[in-house]
């Protein structure tokens, strides 16, 4: 069926020897293997892209910004 994996087991598309080679596969994915240090990484990595993303739209000459007052657009 169309769709289904999305409700598969993501423990069946592991590895069999996972558990024993975790760090080998770990380090091949160049992830640590703490999980406070990854989600640090990534709350890092997104924050900069969100401020890059921040400063970059109102100059971007294929962006036009408008503001909504109430329920009205105001161009």
């Amino acid at each position: 069926m169309v769709g289904a994996k999305r409700y598969g087991n993501p423990e069946s598309d592991l590895p069999q020897d996972f558990d024993q080679n975790r760090e080998v596969y770990y380090q091949a994915l160049k992830q640590p293997l703490d999980a406070e240090a990854f989600i640090t990484q990534l709350q890092a990595e997104m924050t900069q892209a969100l401020t890059l993303l921040d400063q970059g739209l109102p100059q971007n000459p294929l962006v036009r910004l408008i503001k909504r007052q109430g329920n009205n657009w105001i161009q």
